[in-house]
Order: C-alpha cells, then sequence, then structure tokens
C-alpha cells in the first residue's frame, strides 16, 4: 500500500522542495513551480514510480496535496484488486 508520504516526497522532488516541506493540505495553486506542466510531469512520475496510469482530467481536478496523493493511492489499490 501506498502511504501518504510517498505522494508528498514524489511531489517534493518533482517540485524540487525541501523534504518534509509538504503537508498535504497546501493548495496546488498556491505551490510555485505547479502549472499545466507539473500536471504532466506529476503523471509520469506517478507512472515512473508506481506504475499507475493517471487521466489528466482526474489531476487536474486535484485542488490539494492530499487530493493527489489520495489519487495514487485510489489508483494503486485499484491495480492491486
Amino acid at each position: 500500500m501506498i502511504a501518504k508520504h510517498d505522494g508528498l516526497r514524489l511531489l517534493e522532488e518533482m517540485l524540487d522542495l525541501p523534504s518534509g516541506s509538504l503537508t498535504g493540505s497546501e493548495r496546488l495553486r498556491d505551490l510555485e513551480g505547479w502549472d499545466s506542466l507539473s500536471t504532466i510531469m506529476f503523471i509520469a512520475h506517478v507512472d515512473s514510480k508506481f506504475g499507475v496510469p493517471l487521466a489528466g482530467t482526474r489531476v487536474a481536478q486535484a485542488q490539494t496535496v492530499d487530493d493527489l496523493c489520495a489519487l495514487i493511492r485510489e489508483m494503486v489499490k485499484g491495480r492491486a484488486a
């Protein structure tokens, strides 16, 4: 099972943020560096690291870092079922 911290670390690495700087409650629109290109990069990183494809529309609907972490967990859990 993928833990929340796995998603947080992935985003920190992707956005070049210090480790431990994200808590999950951050709004994506408030994160420096989060834009439409980041959405595409996030999808590619999740597929590469966790082996699950994410729909761009689902990622675009996410409002917070927690939303993205939940989406990763949902997709990984669905793959395992």
